[in-house]
């Protein structure tokens, strides 16, 4: 039942964001970068580009964890949960900053909240590509062993 909630949810969320960004093998590196904007506008924009990108890494990372159940076998089973594990808390992570992001009333003026939301949303994007890389990695080993 929470799965299908969850699935749910992730149909809404991918319904109503317009990715800005491709979805593309540049996005499998950890982001580092800051956003060198000064105007509110501008660093709502790199906050939301960096939102679109950990989004599609997070409908990346499930669709890997989607196919774990069709290969796992008895012996996989704890490697296979602690990936999913991984990628259900980087979800989670994801779904509640976007439930908890304000987008500020004056789009004019300095902004440390978006600074700070800025760092929140690349610390949960790197945690999203790095539970999409384990479980591609994982999940290649496991095909190539049948």
């Amino acid at each position: 039942m929470k799965f299908s909630i969850f699935v749910l949810a992730l149909f809404v969320v991918f319904g109503s964001c317009k990715p800005k960004v491709e979805a593309t093998e540049a996005h499998t590196t950890e982001v580092t970068g800051t956003s060198s904007t000064d105007t509110i506008a501008n660093k709502y924009d790199a906050v939301m580009a960096l939102h679109d990108q950990a989004m599609i890494e997070m409908s990346s990372a499930n669709n890997i964890r989607g196919e774990f159940k069709a290969i796992t076998k008895t012996g996989d089973i704890s490697r296979v949960t602690e990936v999913n594990v991984n990628i259900v808390q980087a979800s989670d992570a994801m779904m509640q900053w976007m439930a908890d992001f304000k987008t500020p009333k004056d789009k004019t003026a300095p902004s440390p909240y978006l600074d700070s939301e800025y760092e929140k949303i690349k610390v949960i994007s790197n945690k999203l590509i790095k539970a999409k890389t384990d479980a591609a990695a994982l999940l290649t080993e496991l095909k190539a062993g049948k």
